[in-house]
């Protein structure tokens, strides 16, 4: 009984030794999954792998893609549900045409880049937008939205860049905000002729920042209306609308200042406590920047003597302005990456570093992102570095991003790409595993006949 015991010993062994090599393999076909193997497609041009719809290539994509649009008309409706960068090769010639069918672009992934695009021909009715977000920290940059029904629209959405876009002729609103849209950011657009508000914020939409924007010949300039708290507006030019320059209800402490407010039709209101001031400078009035109607500038300092009274409340404009604000175009920082170099091959512990610099101002911050990692801030901005350990990824090539941030804009993304080699990761192949299986089962059927044999 001893010896029968004894006899399947090895065998017991054996097998044991194989089911733990096959969860190594399972294992390592896990950690191949998560490899980035970020691509660029095409939509157009002549190529002859090219996509001839948007849609059907952010089908075939994955996260971290790029997808590059030649000039044409797209008539498409899409829906952009990956991590993507959707760009076009030039914003007047690559156009996407949503036929007068609900929302031309809806984006409910996060992390989502749309540059050089026409946006145009949304439906005709709520909530058709040329742009729908439903998501955060994408970015709309360079773009054209017009002739939709609300030119973008932002529901439930946060920390999004619109930059440098024309939103016009749109039935509706220029850019809606609602329902809880928080921390966006808008800046250097154009927003013009739309029906109703250049730009809508509407229900407990919070902390948005509104800079150097042009919002001109509206139904209205802006509306901030209930609960919208604690938004931000400055170095704006807004003029010559068809309702109230700004007009804020049931919203409380929201900054107005550095603008200038031109030949609106109906005097700016508010019906809240909100400052039309930030302790130093207030705004350019055009009813208010000549003597004979009050405004009075005796030390000659550029800020008028007696404030500015804002309709509708017992708000006031406590420094408003001689002259209008000069609202400058701002330059987007540059930033490089130093170390390691592209095409390089790394393993272990490597430091990230590079130097970014903004002309025109400083660099707020700088970031970084590997593969299809989210966004990490750096240590330092002129000069900055980062530390990664390389074992935490599986061996593969990976793009390194960075980007700097000066407050207003991000500089374009520098990249440079890596090859990850860790030996440990090298060597354990499923080649080698297999034959130890292959070896492990002949070991153990050999065995057992000689055990037969005696």
């Amino acid at each position: 009984m001893i010896k029968m015991r004894r006899k399947y010993i090895p065998i017991v062994l054996i097998l044991l030794i194989t089911l733990t090599i096959f969860g190594e393999i399972a294992s390592y076909g896990e950690e191949i999954s998560k490899v980035s193997s970020t691509k660029k497609l095409y939509v157009g041009g002549s190529g002859e792998e090219n996509y001839s719809k948007i849609q059907d290539t952010i089908d075939d994509a994955i996260n971290g893609d790029t997808i590059f649009v030649y000039s044409g008309v797209y008539y498409e409706n899409i829906v952009i549900d990956k991590k993507l960068s959707i760009i076009g090769e030039s914003k007047e010639s690559t156009v996407i045409d949503g036929g007068k069918n609900e929302s031309v672009v809806e984006i409910i992934s996060d992390y989502v880049l749309l540059k050089n695009l026409t946006i145009q021909r949304s439906g005709g009715r709520m909530p058709s937008a040329g742009i729908k977000i439903h998501s955060a920290h994408n970015e709309i940059l360079n773009c054209i939205v017009t002739k939709n029904f609300d030119g973008i629209s932002l529901e439930r959405s946060s920390y999004n860049l619109i930059s440098n876009c024309s939103i016009y002729s749109n039935n509706d609103a220029g850019i809606w905000l609602h329902i809880g849209s928080k921390y966006n950011k808008i800046s250097h657009c154009r927003i013009y002729s739309n029906g109703y508000y250049g730009i809508w914020i509407q229900s407990s939409n919070r902390y948005n920042s509104i800079s150097n924007c042009s919002i001109y010949e509206n139904g209205g300039g802006i509306s901030i209306c209930c609960s919208s708290d604690s938004n931000k507006i400055s170095y704006c030019t807004i003029r010559e609308n068809r309702g109230e320059g700004i007009k804020i209800s049931n919203s409380n402490d929201n900054k107005i200042f550095l603008n200038n407010f031109i030949e609106n039709k109906k005097k700016t209101c508010d019906k809240k406590i909100n400052y039309w001031d930030n302790g130093e400078y207030g705004n350019y009035w055009s009813d208010f920047d000549e003597p004979d109607e009050g405004a009075y500038d005796n030390d000659s300092n550029g800020i008028i003597d007696m404030p500015y009274s804002i309709s509708c409340g017992d708000n006031k404009d406590n420094y408003p302005l001689t002259k209008k604000v000069e609202i400058g175009i701002n330059k987007i920082p540059n930033v490089i990456i130093l170390t390691p170099s592209n095409n390089s091959t790394v393993s272990g512990k490597i430091v990230i570093t590079g130097n970014a610099n903004d002309s025109d101002g400083s660099v707020k911050k700088v970031e970084i992102k590997i593969g299809n990692s989210t966004w990490i801030k750096v240590n330092g901005t002129h000069s900055w570095n980062y530390e990664f350990d390389t074992k935490e990824i599986p061996n593969g090539e990976y793009f390194v991003m960075a980007r700097a941030y000066d407050g207003h804009e991000y500089s374009r993304v520098y990249s440079v790409k890596i090859n990850v080699d860790n030996k440990k990761d090298k060597e354990r192949t499923p080649g080698f595993e297999i034959f130890l299986i292959f070896m492990s089962i002949l070991t153990a059927y050999m065995m057992s006949k000689k055990h037969h044999k005696i």
